[in-house]
């Protein structure tokens, strides 16, 4: 260990900068396809994501525990990871770069962080279910936030007649 980190500080530095690269790689990964529907790309996001927190969960928890109280640059990492989502999630939807859109993601994402933590800790509902929520609480949350622009609109119709066709 000493060999390639010169103290114990620097090799979990290194691990959450690795699990937080590997994180938004997975995602970019799932919702480059910008041809999709908005909600086929939201899912294929939300699938990688929680593809990493199954695979990876304590690379994930690490990710996201460390954040709270520790060292300035874990902290740093973190925040910028929990940035990065919120910009790729409203570039790859194509929302407007406002403040209030910015704050509603990062607010959704913090959402995603805490209930995927909670079900990898407990497992107590089932993915699918657990999606749908996520995706829902999106819906909910750029409602709240009384966003309305065309992407917003062009998500939330596509998303109602997806839950009209798995009717």
């Amino acid at each position: 260990l000493y060999h390639y980190f010169p103290s114990k500080r620097d090799y979990y530095v290194a691990t959450v900068r690795v699990a937080a690269e590997r994180l938004l790689e997975a995602t970019a990964a799932a919702t480059a396809d910008i041809g999709l529907a908005p909600t086929e790309l939201l899912f294929r996001g939300l699938d990688a994501y929680l593809d990493f927190v199954e695979r990876h969960g304590e690379a994930y928890a690490t990710l996201l525990r460390s954040g709270i109280g520790s060292d300035p640059e874990v902290v740093e990492i973190v925040e910028r990871t929990r940035g990065a989502f919120a910009r790729q999630l409203r570039e790859r939807l194509g929302l407007e770069d406002a403040p209030l859109t910015r704050l509603a993601l990062r607010g959704w994402v913090g959402f995603v962080e805490v209930t995927s933590l909670d079900w990898r800790a407990g497992r107590e509902i089932e993915r699918p279910r657990l999606r749908r929520l996520l995706a829902r609480a999106l819906l909910g949350t750029l409602a709240a936030a009384e966003l309305r622009s065309p992407a917003v609109v062009a998500l939330v119709a596509d998303a109602e007649d997806a839950a009209l066709s798995q009717s």
